[in-house]
Protein backbone atom coordinates (compact mmCIF):
# COMPACT_ATOMS: atom_id res chain seq x y z
CA UNK A 1 0.00 0.00 0.00
CA UNK A 2 1.45 3.72 -1.31
CA UNK A 3 1.80 6.04 1.35
CA UNK A 4 1.22 9.75 0.71
CA UNK A 5 2.41 12.88 3.06
CA UNK A 6 0.00 15.14 4.42
CA UNK A 7 0.45 18.07 6.56
CA UNK A 8 3.75 16.45 7.79
CA UNK A 9 2.00 13.14 8.98
CA UNK A 10 1.33 9.99 6.81
CA UNK A 11 -1.37 7.92 6.50
CA UNK A 12 -2.12 4.77 4.49
CA UNK A 13 -4.00 6.09 0.87
CA UNK A 14 -6.67 4.84 -0.79
CA UNK A 15 -4.78 3.28 -3.12
CA UNK A 16 -6.39 2.97 -6.45
CA UNK A 17 -9.93 1.36 -6.35
CA UNK A 18 -10.27 -0.18 -9.78
CA UNK A 19 -8.00 -3.15 -8.63
CA UNK A 20 -9.21 -6.17 -9.32
CA UNK A 21 -9.57 -7.25 -5.70
CA UNK A 22 -11.34 -4.70 -4.37
CA UNK A 23 -13.53 -5.07 -7.84
CA UNK A 24 -14.38 -8.49 -6.62
CA UNK A 25 -14.56 -7.67 -3.51
CA UNK A 26 -17.36 -4.87 -4.17
CA UNK A 27 -19.33 -7.08 -6.97
CA UNK A 28 -18.27 -4.61 -9.29
CA UNK A 29 -16.78 -6.61 -11.73
CA UNK A 30 -17.05 -5.48 -15.40
CA UNK A 31 -18.43 -8.25 -17.46
CA UNK A 32 -17.20 -9.41 -20.46
CA UNK A 33 -19.11 -8.70 -23.43
CA UNK A 34 -19.19 -10.26 -26.89
CA UNK A 35 -17.78 -9.09 -30.01
CA UNK A 36 -21.30 -8.52 -31.13
CA UNK A 37 -22.44 -6.17 -28.37
CA UNK A 38 -18.80 -4.32 -28.51
CA UNK A 39 -20.07 -4.08 -32.37
CA UNK A 40 -23.32 -2.72 -31.30
CA UNK A 41 -21.79 -0.41 -28.65
CA UNK A 42 -19.47 1.01 -31.04
CA UNK A 43 -21.72 1.78 -33.61
CA UNK A 44 -24.17 3.45 -31.21
CA UNK A 45 -21.46 6.06 -30.60
CA UNK A 46 -20.17 6.84 -34.02
CA UNK A 47 -23.95 7.15 -34.68
CA UNK A 48 -24.58 9.44 -32.07
CA UNK A 49 -21.32 11.60 -32.98
CA UNK A 50 -22.07 11.57 -36.67
CA UNK A 51 -25.74 12.86 -35.47
CA UNK A 52 -23.74 15.42 -33.96
CA UNK A 53 -25.17 15.21 -30.41
CA UNK A 54 -23.51 16.59 -27.79
CA UNK A 55 -20.80 14.15 -25.54
CA UNK A 56 -22.71 14.60 -22.32
CA UNK A 57 -25.98 13.42 -23.77
CA UNK A 58 -24.00 10.58 -25.99
CA UNK A 59 -22.76 9.49 -22.45
CA UNK A 60 -25.62 9.84 -20.39
CA UNK A 61 -28.17 8.02 -23.25
CA UNK A 62 -25.29 5.95 -23.76
CA UNK A 63 -25.14 4.84 -20.06
CA UNK A 64 -29.26 4.31 -19.78
CA UNK A 65 -29.02 2.19 -23.31
CA UNK A 66 -26.71 -0.57 -22.01
CA UNK A 67 -26.72 -0.54 -18.35
CA UNK A 68 -23.41 0.89 -17.52
CA UNK A 69 -22.25 4.06 -15.59
CA UNK A 70 -21.61 7.13 -17.17
CA UNK A 71 -18.19 6.99 -16.42
CA UNK A 72 -17.67 3.70 -18.61
CA UNK A 73 -19.79 5.33 -21.61
CA UNK A 74 -17.39 7.98 -21.45
CA UNK A 75 -14.54 6.19 -21.64
CA UNK A 76 -16.04 4.51 -24.62
CA UNK A 77 -16.65 7.17 -26.15
CA UNK A 78 -13.14 9.03 -25.63
CA UNK A 79 -12.18 4.90 -27.13
CA UNK A 80 -13.86 5.75 -30.34
CA UNK A 81 -12.63 9.01 -30.88
CA UNK A 82 -8.85 7.79 -30.39
CA UNK A 83 -9.52 5.79 -33.05
CA UNK A 84 -10.62 8.55 -35.48
CA UNK A 85 -7.96 10.81 -34.57
CA UNK A 86 -5.21 8.19 -35.28
CA UNK A 87 -6.97 6.75 -38.60
CA UNK A 88 -6.99 10.65 -40.16
CA UNK A 89 -3.41 10.61 -38.43
CA UNK A 90 -2.49 7.71 -40.53
CA UNK A 91 -4.25 8.71 -43.66
CA UNK A 92 -3.46 12.77 -43.49
CA UNK A 93 -0.19 12.10 -45.61
CA UNK A 94 -2.12 9.79 -48.11
CA UNK A 95 -4.93 12.46 -48.93
CA UNK A 96 -3.06 15.11 -50.16
CA UNK A 97 -1.39 12.34 -52.60
CA UNK A 98 -5.22 11.01 -53.47
CA UNK A 99 -6.26 14.48 -53.85
CA UNK A 100 -3.20 15.28 -56.48
CA UNK A 101 -3.68 12.51 -58.31
CA UNK A 102 -7.39 13.07 -58.83
CA UNK A 103 -7.20 16.70 -60.21
CA UNK A 104 -4.33 15.48 -62.40
CA UNK A 105 -6.69 12.78 -64.24
CA UNK A 106 -9.41 14.90 -64.31
CA UNK A 107 -7.40 18.14 -65.99
CA UNK A 108 -5.90 15.06 -68.60
CA UNK A 109 -9.39 14.42 -69.05
CA UNK A 110 -10.47 17.68 -69.92
CA UNK A 111 -7.59 18.27 -71.73
CA UNK A 112 -8.72 15.17 -73.91
CA UNK A 113 -11.92 16.65 -74.84
CA UNK A 114 -12.45 17.65 -78.72
CA UNK A 115 -13.58 21.04 -77.43
CA UNK A 116 -11.36 21.74 -73.79
CA UNK A 117 -13.50 24.26 -71.65
CA UNK A 118 -10.54 26.55 -71.14
CA UNK A 119 -12.08 27.91 -67.84
CA UNK A 120 -12.56 24.40 -66.37
CA UNK A 121 -8.35 23.78 -67.39
CA UNK A 122 -7.18 26.89 -65.30
CA UNK A 123 -9.43 26.23 -62.28
CA UNK A 124 -7.81 22.69 -61.83
CA UNK A 125 -4.79 24.14 -62.38
CA UNK A 126 -5.39 26.65 -59.74
CA UNK A 127 -6.56 23.55 -57.24
CA UNK A 128 -3.18 21.59 -58.23
CA UNK A 129 -1.22 24.30 -57.14
CA UNK A 130 -3.00 25.04 -54.07
CA UNK A 131 -3.02 21.53 -52.99
CA UNK A 132 0.66 21.18 -53.82
CA UNK A 133 1.60 24.23 -52.29
CA UNK A 134 3.53 26.17 -55.37
CA UNK A 135 0.72 29.11 -54.32
CA UNK A 136 -0.30 30.60 -51.28
CA UNK A 137 -3.83 32.16 -50.52
CA UNK A 138 -3.75 35.39 -50.89
CA UNK A 139 -3.90 37.59 -47.27
CA UNK A 140 -5.76 41.16 -47.17
CA UNK A 141 -4.39 42.66 -44.43
CA UNK A 142 -6.05 45.92 -43.81
CA UNK A 143 -5.23 48.68 -41.01
CA UNK A 144 -8.34 49.31 -39.10
CA UNK A 145 -6.62 52.45 -37.35
CA UNK A 146 -6.37 53.80 -40.42
CA UNK A 147 -9.70 52.78 -42.11
CA UNK A 148 -11.27 54.05 -38.84
CA UNK A 149 -9.85 57.05 -39.01
CA UNK A 150 -10.60 58.01 -42.71
CA UNK A 151 -14.35 57.32 -41.75
CA UNK A 152 -14.30 59.39 -38.57
CA UNK A 153 -12.59 62.18 -40.98
CA UNK A 154 -15.19 62.26 -43.54
CA UNK A 155 -17.65 62.67 -40.92
CA UNK A 156 -16.45 65.21 -39.38
CA UNK A 157 -15.47 67.44 -42.48
CA UNK A 158 -18.91 66.63 -43.34
CA UNK A 159 -20.27 68.32 -39.83
CA UNK A 160 -21.59 72.01 -39.22
CA UNK A 161 -19.44 73.70 -36.64
CA UNK A 162 -22.43 73.20 -34.48
CA UNK A 163 -22.99 69.32 -35.03
CA UNK A 164 -18.80 69.19 -33.91
CA UNK A 165 -19.14 71.15 -30.83
CA UNK A 166 -22.47 69.69 -29.70
CA UNK A 167 -20.25 65.98 -30.67
CA UNK A 168 -16.98 67.35 -28.64
CA UNK A 169 -19.21 68.10 -25.53
CA UNK A 170 -21.26 64.76 -26.12
CA UNK A 171 -18.08 62.91 -26.14
CA UNK A 172 -16.73 64.86 -22.90
CA UNK A 173 -19.50 64.03 -20.96
CA UNK A 174 -19.29 60.49 -21.59
CA UNK A 175 -15.80 60.50 -20.37
CA UNK A 176 -16.51 62.56 -17.26
CA UNK A 177 -19.18 60.02 -16.47
CA UNK A 178 -16.44 56.99 -16.89
CA UNK A 179 -14.00 58.69 -14.84
CA UNK A 180 -16.80 59.28 -12.10
CA UNK A 181 -17.97 55.46 -12.32
CA UNK A 182 -14.37 54.21 -11.73
CA UNK A 183 -13.64 56.50 -8.74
Amino acid sequence: MRRRRTNGTTRPSKGNSRTPELLAKSGKVGKRISDEERAERRQYIVSALQAGMGHRDIDREFAKQFGISETTAHDWRMSVLREWKRDHEEMTPFAKSEQLERLRRKLAAENLKPNPNQKTAIQIERLIAQVSGTIEPVRVQVNVDQVVSEGLMSIITGMTGAEREAAIYEQRLIEERARSAVQ
